[in-house]
């Protein structure tokens, strides 16, 4: 099975750009629809897949991500005989429009002094 976006691990992953990812197997086996199912966040969301491909490779599309949040992904495809395979994977959704505030203390300089509560200084990182 190959998950092919998001990649596992993804940070700031577009939710408009969905999942998708590819299960096969080899003649005379096949792979029939009801056992490609995928599970976000520990609910099953394989009725909304939209399956597309042959019986011995499926390619699979979600595409009802919410944005501003973290997924973990679980995908589970078997052939006729139930032999089959999982891929868990983790990303997020979270938005880069807007700022992001980063706040450091810092600490012990100057012979053991301190800034408690500095106040914001915007950057253009």
């Amino acid at each position: 099975m190959e998950l092919i976006k998001p990649l596992s691990g993804a940070i700031f992953y577009p939710a408009m750009d969905g999942i998708q990812f590819r299960a096969s197997t080899i003649a005379p086996f096949n792979i029939p629809t009801d056992q490609v199912r995928l599970f976000l966040n520990d609910s099953e969301v394989s009725s909304n897949l939209v399956l597309t491909g042959t019986a011995l490779a499926r390619t699979a599309t979600y595409t009802n991500l919410e944005p501003n949040l973290f997924y973990r992904g679980q995908i589970i495809a078997a052939d006729d005989l139930g032999r089959g395979t999982t891929n868990n994977f983790v990303f997020d959704t979270f938005s880069t429009n807007g700022s992001v505030v980063i706040e450091a203390e810092d600490y012990n300089h100057s012979g053991g002094s301190f800034f408690d509560n500095p106040a914001p200084v915007p950057t253009n990182g």
